[in-house]
């Protein structure tokens, strides 16, 4: 059995395992599983994260590290000894600020077109792309997930665009062959 660390690190040890960032407290684990920490608070916290963790890969961090404890060694298919891509969480804030740029992107540019037909000229569709692309460079500089939420509501309306765009052309085609 490895030489159990102080009662300061083990105490740094469960603060990280508290942590609501997933990499955080998959990196302490393995640590854990590694030096072979052998303490009832942490092995009783590992128990709690195998069962009741949102995320999957933090469960699986868990239950190897546990292995690891009971057994003395690592196991042979421990989560960390190969590289998985990992879906990056988000934060409730980050969450937020994705659906503020999705949503707005509808509600400014629905405004700004309701606004277009009241004025007459030409110069308007100019200034909207101007507004909107200046606003999702100051937003990628700035809160970078309300960008994030811009580009999707971007991409989802040109989705929408070129699957109407084909249902008129077979229905011109079709109504008019």
């Amino acid at each position: 059995m490895a030489e159990q660390p102080s009662e300061e690190t083990i105490i740094k040890l469960l603060e990280e395992l508290r942590s609501d960032a997933a990499y955080r407290r998959m990196a302490v684990i393995k640590t854990i599983a590694e030096q072979r920490v052998d303490d009832e608070r942490i092995v009783k916290i590992l128990k709690t994260i195998v069962t009741e963790d949102m995320s999957d890969a933090v469960r699986g961090y868990a239950q190897a590290a546990l292995y690891a404890l009971e057994h003395g060694q690592l196991p042979p298919d421990a989560p960390w000894s190969t590289p998985v891509a990992s879906k990056k969480e988000r934060s409730p804030k980050e969450a937020t600020d994705f659906n503020i740029g999705f949503f707005g992107m509808f509600a400014v540019n629905f405004l700004l077109w309701i606004i277009s037909i009241n004025i007459p000229g030409s110069f308007f569709p100019a200034l909207v792309l101007l507004l909107n692309l200046g606003a999702l460079v100051g937003f990628a500089f700035t809160r970078p997930a309300i960008a994030s939420g811009m580009l999707r509501a971007l991409a989802v309306a040109f989705g929408i665009v070129v699957v109407v765009g084909l249902f008129v052309g077979v229905v011109c085609l079709v109504a008019f062959s």
